[in-house]
């Protein structure tokens, strides 16, 4: 586990945030904050429609160079990460867990794949 101090690493979006607290928890590669990011969020129960749309979004997003930023939740948010990860794009997981928990539990390794 890492964790920033230092108020010029928060990302700018997060102004408001760092004024709550201090630190900000991270794995992986700190520097996709420093890159173009886009959030994709959504529905939990996801169609099999949805799935298609949110691939072909995340495509287009990891072509033009975006980092794709999104929850830890089932449905688009879990179809986002994977399908960057697929693309060999960059992922950012939001999580509303502490860092050593994953909830859901089945995206265990999905969280693990993100933070490699």
């Amino acid at each position: 586990m890492n964790n920033v101090i230092n108020e010029q690493r928060f990302p700018k979006e997060l102004d408001d945030w760092k004024k709550k607290s201090n630190t900000l928890w991270y794995l992986g590669d700190l520097r996709l904050l420093d890159k173009p990011k886009v959030s994709v969020i959504g529905t939990r129960g996801v169609s099999q429609q949805g799935v298609t749309r949110t691939k072909n979004i995340t495509k287009i997003l990891i072509d033009n160079g975006f980092v794709v930023v999104s929850g830890m939740a089932k449905g688009v948010d879990t179809v986002a990460h994977k399908a960057a990860l697929e693309m060999n794009g960059s992922t950012i997981a939001v999580m509303g867990t502490p860092i050593n928990k994953c909830y859901p539990r089945e995206n265990e390794s999905l969280k693990k794949e993100i933070a490699k």
